[in-house]
C-alpha cells in the first residue's frame, strides 16, 4: 500500500476502535486487531481528530444487540419491564423497531395482551427471555412511518397533526434553521430579527422539552393551547426558582 493509503487507513482503524468500545458493536476490537496483524500496520498512539458523542446509558445499551436479533428472527420475547416509580410487570411482546433517541434506546413492538403497538425504553428492562408464543406479524405497522409525525418517540393518546408555529429571534433562528427542530419544518418569515417556523406534527413531551431548552430565544405563537401549556411550564419553573 501507499503511504497515503496507509495513511487513510490508519484513520478508519482509530474510527473503527472508537465504535468498538460500544456495546452495541461488541467483536470489534478483534476486527481491527486482525486487519492490522494482517496488513502490518503497527499502533502508535495517536492524537484523536474525530469525537462520537458518548452514551452514559449502559443499561439500555446491554439489549441492543438481543432485541436487534429478535427482530430479524421474528421472535416474539417476554420481558421484565420496570418503569420509573412504579413495580415491574412481565409482558409478551412481538418486537418491531429499534430506535435510538436523546442517547436512548426504544423498542417499539406488539403487546401480546393489549394488540397495541408499545415502546419500551430499553434501559428499563430487567430480564428478556424468548417467548413460547407466537410473533405476531402486524401488517398495518410501517416502521418509515410510524414516528414521521413526532419529535422522539411518544405518541400522545387521541394526539392529531397540528400546526405548530415557533418564533426564533437573533442568531438562534440560524440554528433552527440549520438543525431543524422536525423534518416537516417550513420556514413561514425570516427578518433580521426574527424567523418563523412552521412544524405540521403531533405535539409531545418530547417537543416541549426540545423548545424549552431554546430558553429565551424561542416563542410559541399557535396553537394556541400548545402556546398556554408552554406558559404554563415557563410559570412552573420561574415558581422553582422563587
Amino acid at each position: 500500500l501507499k503511504k497515503e493509503d496507509m495513511e487513510r487507513l490508519n484513520t478508519v482503524l482509530l474510527l473503527l476502535k472508537q465504535f468498538s468500545s460500544k456495546d452495541a458493536i461488541k467483536g470489534m476490537e478483534s476486527i481491527v486487531t486482525q486487519l492490522e496483524e494482517k496488513l502490518k500496520i503497527k499502533r502508535k498512539k495517536a492524537k484523536i481528530t474525530i469525537q462520537f458523542e458518548e452514551s452514559l446509558n449502559e443499561p439500555g445499551h446491554q439489549w441492543v444487540n438481543q432485541v436487534h436479533d429478535a427482530i430479524k428472527n421474528k421472535q416474539a420475547l417476554t420481558i421484565t419491564y420496570q418503569p420509573f416509580d412504579k413495580e415491574a410487570y412481565n409482558l409478551v411482546i412481538s418486537p418491531y423497531l429499534l430506535k435510538e433517541y436523546n442517547n436512548r434506546w426504544f423498542l417499539f413492538g406488539l403487546s401480546h395482551e393489549y394488540l397495541t403497538i408499545s415502546h419500551l425504553g430499553l434501559d428499563r428492562i430487567q430480564v428478556i427471555k424468548f417467548s413460547l408464543q407466537d410473533y405476531q406479524n402486524q401488517q398495518a405497522f410501517n416502521p418509515n412511518l410510524y414516528l414521521e409525525d413526532i419529535v422522539g418517540v411518544t405518541i400522545p393518546k387521541d394526539g392529531k397533526i397540528e400546526e405548530v408555529l415557533i418564533k426564533a429571534y437573533g442568531t438562534q433562528r440560524h440554528y433552527i434553521k440549520t438543525k431543524p427542530v422536525h423534518h416537516q419544518q417550513t420556514i413561514v418569515e425570516w427578518t433580521d430579527e426574527y424567523a418563523i417556523f412552521s412544524l405540521p406534527i403531533i405535539p409531545n413531551y418530547e417537543l416541549k422539552s426540545r423548545l424549552l431548552s431554546y430558553q429565551d430565544t424561542l416563542e410559541v405563537l399557535a396553537p394556541q393551547w400548545f402556546r398556554q401549556e408552554i406558559l404554563g411550564l415557563i410559570r412552573n419553573i420561574g415558581r422553582r426558582y422563587s
